[in-house]
């Protein structure tokens, strides 16, 4: 029979094992979101990206400066 400070213990060991995992997830995920930032402005994911149909997609530019002039936007009313 395990005594209170025993299953403290192993509660305690479970607590710092879920946050260690979810601490390894979260630096595993950063990793990929890295990776794969790196390799499409490389131009490393050719096979399944078109980037010349994207660089020609006016749509995109639209939506950018749209975004970009919300956030410029946001930023300058947030200074106050």
């Amino acid at each position: 029979m395990e005594s209170d400070s025993d299953e403290d213990a192993a509660a305690s060991d479970e607590e710092l094992s879920e946050d260690e995992d979810a601490s390894a997830h979260a630096a595993r995920l950063e990793d990929f979101r890295r990776l794969m930032r790196e390799r499409v402005l490389t131009g490393a994911e050719s096979a399944h990206v078109d980037y010349r149909a994207v660089d020609a997609d006016a749509a995109l530019d639209d939506a950018w400066a749209r975004v970009a002039a919300q956030d410029a936007e946001d930023e300058w009313f947030s200074a106050d």
